[in-house]
C-alpha cells in the first residue's frame, strides 16, 4: 500500500513510510511515546512534520486524520502526531492576561529574536548588528460569531523581501475576547502595553550574542489609533491623532504641508499625557484619556488599506445621496428613484457583485427618508473605483458626471502616490488637496460634498500620509490587508474548533507554522492516490 499526498497551496509533499504504524495502548505514557518518537528514522519525522503541517494549515481535525489513519495503515499514527503537536507547544510560553479578562498573549521580544534570527539566515547576514530592523505592531478587533468579539495584536518585521500583505507574515501575540473599548485594551492589554513601552524605549533584541536594533512602528485602522491614543471617537472635534486641526478646518487646503507637522499645531505624545487632564473639552483637544503607548507619533502610522476603504464609502454615499436629492426633486419622496434604482443596477451589471441600497426604517417599521445600503469589502471597492466612474452618465447629469468622474480618477492618482516608491510628500500631497479642493467644489451644486463631509481620513491623506509613504518608500507596508486576512484565519480556526481554549490553540498555530516552514516542497500537483 502506498500512499501519497501532495498540495499545492503550500507546496506539501507526504510520502508515508511504514515504520511507526504501532497502535497507542494503555502503556503508551508521555514518557513511552517519547521514546518512541525518538526512536523515529529522520523520514518518519518528517512524514510527521509533515502532517501536522497540513493539518494545521487547513483546520484539519485530529479525529479526521485518524479516520485516515484507519483507511492507509501505513499513516503515520495521529497519537505520534498529536504527541510532536504538544512537544512543539511546549517550547512556546502562552501566558493569561489578567483577572477577569479572557484572553492570552506570548512574550513579544522572544518572538522578535527568533524570527529575525530565520530572517538574517536566510538572506546570509553575518554581522546582525548593523542592521535595523523595522517592526509594525498592529492591533484590530473582530466579530468571530454572533456572540464573541476578540481584539488581537499582531507584528510584521518589515525586511528584505517580506510580502506585508500576506497573512503569515503577521504574527499574534496577543487575544483579548471582548468589546474594542478603551477600558477593555487598557486593562486586558496591560502586560502587552508594558511590554511594547519597553521595546519603544530600549529598541534592542538579543539575536544570539548580537544585538540588533528595531524600529518600532505602530499602525492600524483609526478607531485603534484613536483608542490606543486615548482619544475622542472620529466624529469628535478635534480627531487628527497627528495634528490639532479642528473639523470645520479640516476642509481648508490652503496651508503648506508642515503647518500640521511641525510647530504649534502638530501633536506631540507629551501633548497626549497632559490634555485630557485639562477640565474643558475645548482645552482637551480631542485627548480624552492617558495613551496606552509612549511612542513618538511620527512612528504612528495610518493604514492604507482602510484609507481606501473610508474614502470610497464617502465617495459612493455622496453619489447616492445625490442621486437620491435629483429623484425627489422628480416627486420620487417616498420609494427608492429612478436614478437610484439605475446606480443600483450599474453596479450589478459592471463591477459584477450583488449590491442593493434600501429606505431605512423607523422603531414603528415604516420606511423613512434615509437610505442604506450593501456593505461591499476591499477587493469590490477597488473594482468599483476603476470601473464604475465610466457609467456616470446613466445616472447623472453630463456636466455632474465629468466633475465626479474627475474627482474619482484623482483619487486614485493620490492612491497610487501614496503606494508608489519614490513619490516625495510635497507632490502627493499637492495631489490630495486638489481632490479634496474637487470634493468641496461641488458642494454648493450638491449638497453630499459640503465642507463639512471632509473626514479625519481626508484630511490625514492630504497633510499626514504623504510624509509616511515618504519615509518608508510606501504606504503600502502599512496595509491592513495581513491583519484583516490573519483575522480570518484565526476566525476559521475558532470556529472549528471546541473552543475551550480557543485563543491559546490560534495563539500556538503561527509559531508552529513558521517552524514547520522547511518541510515545503515544489510540487505542482494535488492528489491522492491509493494502491
Amino acid at each position: 500500500m502506498d500512499v501519497t499526498c501532495t498540495a499545492t497551496a503550500e507546496n506539501v509533499s507526504v510520502t508515508f513510510d511504514k515504520e511507526n504504524i504501532a497502535e497507542p495502548n494503555a502503556a503508551n505514557t508521555a514518557a513511552t511515546i517519547e521514546d518512541r518518537y525518538e526512536k523515529l528514522s529522520e523520514q518518519s519525522k518528517t512524514d510527521i512534520k509533515k502532517v501536522l503541517f497540513l493539518l494545521d494549515k487547513f483546520s484539519g481535525s485530529d479525529e479526521l486524520y485518524h479516520e485516515f489513519t484507519q483507511l492507509y495503515n501505513n499513516m503515520p499514527r495521529s497519537y505520534m502526531v498529536a504527541h510532536y503537536r504538544r512537544r512543539m507547544n511546549a517550547s512556546y510560553d502562552i501566558l493569561s492576561l489578567p483577572e477577569p479578562f479572557e484572553g492570552t498573549r506570548m512574550e513579544l521580544a522572544p518572538l522578535l529574536a527568533d524570527d529575525i534570527c530565520r530572517l538574517f539566515a536566510a538572506a546570509n547576514i553575518e554581522e546582525p548588528s548593523n542592521e535595523t530592523v523595522t517592526v509594525k505592531i498592529s492591533g484590530d478587533g473582530a466579530q468571530f460569531s454572533s456572540t464573541s468579539s476578540f481584539v488581537l495584536m499582531t507584528y510584521c518585521i518589515l525586511f528584505g523581501a517580506t510580502n506585508t500583505q500576506a497573512s503569515s507574515s503577521h504574527m499574534s501575540f496577543a487575544a483579548l475576547k471582548g468589546s474594542e473599548t478603551y477600558e477593555t485594551l487598557r486593562d486586558g492589554f496591560k502586560d502587552v502595553w508594558t511590554e511594547i513601552n519597553a521595546l519603544i524605549k530600549d529598541p534592542t533584541v538579543k539575536v544570539g550574542d548580537k544585538t540588533v536594533r528595531l524600529n518600532i512602528v505602530f499602525a492600524a485602522d483609526y478607531k485603534f489609533l484613536l483608542l490606543t491614543m486615548g482619544m475622542n471617537k472620529a466624529s469628535a472635534r478635534y480627531a487628527c491623532v497627528w495634528c490639532k486641526v479642528a473639523d470645520k478646518d479640516r476642509h481648508d487646503m490652503t496651508k503648506d504641508i508642515s503647518f500640521y507637522n511641525t510647530g504649534p499645531m502638530a501633536r506631540t505624545h507629551t501633548d497626549m499625557t497632559t490634555l485630557y487632564k485639562e477640565k474643558t473639552t475645548d482645552k482637551r483637544l480631542g485627548s480624552h484619556q492617558a495613551p496606552l503607548l509612549t511612542i513618538d507619533l511620527t512612528n504612528v502610522v495610518l493604514d492604507e488599506l482602510h484609507l481606501l476603504l473610508r474614502v470610497v464609502d464617502r465617495l459612493l454615499g455622496c453619489i447616492i445621496c445625490t442621486a437620491q436629492a435629483e429623484d425627489q426633486k422628480q416627486g420620487e419622496k417616498k420609494q427608492l428613484g429612478t436614478k437610484v434604482k439605475c446606480i443600483m443596477a450599474t453596479i450589478k451589471e459592471h463591477v459584477y457583485t450583488p449590491f442593493k441600497i434600501w429606505l431605512k426604517k423607523n422603531e414603528n417599521g415604516q420606511d423613512t427618508s434615509s437610505l442604506d445600503w450593501t456593505s461591499i469589502d476591499g477587493c469590490i471597492k477597488k473594482k468599483l473605483l476603476d470601473r464604475l466612474p465610466e457609467h456616470f452618465p446613466t445616472f447623472m447629469d453630463a456636466e455632474t458626471a465629468v466633475a465626479v468622474k474627475d474627482l474619482w480618477i484623482n483619487f486614485i492618482s493620490v492612491h497610487d502616490q501614496l503606494c508608489k516608491h519614490g513619490s516625495t510628500a510635497t507632490d502627493t500631497s499637492t495631489s490630495a488637496k486638489a481632490f479634496i479642493n474637487k470634493f468641496t467644489a461641488l458642494g454648493p451644486v450638491h449638497q453630499s460634498y459640503f465642507k463639512a463631509r471632509v473626514t479625519p481620513y481626508m484630511h490625514a491623506m492630504a497633510y499626514h500620509a504623504p510624509g509616511m509613504a515618504e519615509k518608508y518608500g510606501s504606504l503600502k507596508l502599512f496595509s491592513g490587508q495581513g491583519v484583516e486576512k490573519n483575522n480570518s484565519d484565526s476566525k476559521s480556526f475558532y470556529r472549528s474548533c471546541n473552543r475551550h481554549h480557543a485563543a491559546v490553540e490560534w495563539m500556538q498555530l503561527p509559531p508552529v507554522r513558521l517552524a514547520l516552514t522547511h518541510v515545503r516542497t515544489h510540487t505542482h500537483t494535488r492528489a491522492l492516490t491509493h494502491t
